[in-house]
């Protein structure tokens, strides 16, 4: 977890080095382990502006309370849920702009917006949405707004 969200970090870094893209809103996105890469990332990095998560577990309890799961990499977090958990860490980017699309489950399965919420926790600029029912440029609207409701 950790070299991956330095990986996102290196990456911010090179899009601030760039003339071209100065004053520009960087917003970390993420699918599966990669949306807490994304979201690591956010908690350490003032200048990331919005975290979307596709497709990401949120908690670390949801994989010690099953017994099976089929999300892999996430168990690889020494001192998890003795530390924290994903929702804390979701709550530390609560300035900014936060979009959590289609969590999942210990099976990967989406989870539904009510559990996901009971889960990760609510705030102003937090939104959890699933892509059911919706197209592809819908579900980009959507980001692109609440993003720029932000910073």
């Amino acid at each position: 977890l950790g070299m991956r969200t330095l990986d996102v970090l290196r990456g911010v870094d090179l899009l601030n080095s760039r003339d071209d893209l100065k004053g520009r809103k960087i917003v970390t996105i993420g699918e599966g382990l990669g949306g807490l890469w994304a979201l690591l990332a956010s908690v350490y990095d003032s200048r990331i502006n919005g975290v979307v998560t596709i497709g990401t577990l949120p908690s670390y309890m949801i994989l010690l309370t099953n017994k099976y799961y089929n999300v892999w990499g996430y168990f690889f977090v020494p001192g998890a849920l003795y530390d924290f958990d994903i929702p804390d860490m979701a709550r530390l980017v609560s300035p900014n702009p936060q979009i959590w699309l289609d969590p999942v489950d210990a099976l990967g399965e989406k989870m539904d917006i009510t559990n996901a919420s009971l889960i990760i926790g609510s705030s102003k600029n937090l939104q959890i949405l699933t892509s059911e029912n919706k197209s592809s440029q819908e579900i980009y609207s959507i980001i692109n707004r609440s993003l720029n409701q932000g910073k």
